[in-house]
């Protein structure tokens, strides 16, 4: 009889992985904010993970003044790009929830995404680009 200690363990490595991947991720866009491309930057009041199976990673607020937004956070993979499937899903998905405005955070993103970020005009959410660097 075969066995397959292996296959356990990795699962539970790679669950460790992504879990580590997605704190770290937060944890920079806590510190960092989102900078726009006019150079201004929004700082999130509050953001937390958000672990409900969705490709919604985490949830927060942001705002100047007395002016608070809900705001969920699609991150990218940790290898590749964010695609524009992960983009048409994170939209349809945070414009159902009710979420004011959706960033997109990732280390690089494909050229579709990018435009679909750039030009789509959804009445219900603002989207958002977020580039983040390796450090």
């Amino acid at each position: 009889m075969e066995t397959f200690d292996g296959g356990e363990a990795a699962i539970r490595s790679e669950a460790q992985n992504t879990e580590a991947y997605l704190d770290r991720m937060i944890r920079l866009l806590r510190g960092d904010g989102v900078r726009f491309p006019d150079n201004k930057v929004m700082k999130f009041r509050t953001l937390e993970t958000l672990a409900d199976g969705s490709m919604l990673r985490a949830r927060g607020f942001w705002g100047e003044g007395d002016e608070e937004r809900l705001v969920a956070v699609v991150f990218g993979p940790q290898y590749g790009p964010l695609t524009t499937r992960i983009v048409e899903e994170g939209i349809r998905i945070a414009a159902r929830r009710g979420f004011d405005d959706l960033v997109f955070a990732a280390f690089s993103f494909d050229a579709r995404a990018q435009v679909t970020i750039q030009e789509v005009q959804d009445p219900t959410v603002k989207l958002h680009m977020a580039q983040i660097a390796r450090t």
